[in-house]
């Protein structure tokens, strides 16, 4: 199963090499990182570069602000949790503030 996730790992990786704008490549990365290797300072970094390449890449902005909740960095949790409401995932939205 592992050997699965790394093959994606490195499936994305070359995605972003051919296409760096590629929001969605990121994405999958910090979601790989973050949800099946546990790593949330890797996943971060992507998750926020899926989300400024893609403001409105709601569930890009929903595992960064989860991830970013983890970490205990809460200083942008109130802006994630604004653009959800925005793309209408109240209830995202509502989790992050609690």
């Amino acid at each position: 199963e592992s050997l699965e996730f790394e093959e994606a790992l490195h499936a994305f990786a070359r995605a972003i090499e051919l296409d760096p704008t590629d929001a969605e490549s990121h994405f999958w990365i910090g979601r790989v990182h973050f949800g099946h290797f546990q790593e949330l300072e890797r996943a971060l970094g992507y998750f926020e570069t899926a989300v400024r390449l893609d403001p409105e890449y709601a569930t890009a902005r929903w595992l960064l602000a989860r991830v970013l909740k983890q970490l205990g960095q809460t200083a942008d949790l109130e802006e994630h949790a604004a653009a959800l409401d925005r793309a209408g995932k109240r209830e995202w939205a509502a989790a992050i503030r609690k």
